[in-house]
């Protein structure tokens, strides 16, 4: 049974963000194994990725570590509707 603290419209935003072509697929299956959870709460639980973008100088939030323009991301699920709509961020790959 979901959280009925969270807003049905902040999980909708978070899965049409995770349905870009700029995401692995397996990042639409963690979210969607999470989301129905009780105990799951999408600005507190996090996500580990690698992101590829456009330059070594582009501004991103929850940066663990980078080479060169792959960076080690470790963000909340919130998070993902910025990540796909910043236009510098080509790619987002599931931590396996």
């Amino acid at each position: 049974m979901a959280n009925k603290e969270i807003p049905q419209d902040l999980l909708k935003q978070i899965s049409t963000a995770l349905e870009s072509e700029k995401v692995d697929p397996y990042m639409r299956h963690q979210f969607s194994s999470l989301k129905d959870r009780e105990d799951f709460n999408p600005t507190v639980h996090r996500v580990g990725f690698l992101a590829r973008v456009s330059s070594e100088n582009t501004k991103v939030n929850y940066v663990l570590s980078k080479i060169g323009t792959v960076f080690g991301i470790y963000a909340p699920w919130v998070s993902m509707p910025d990540f796909v709509n910043n236009s510098e961020v080509i790619s987002m790959e599931a931590s396996r």
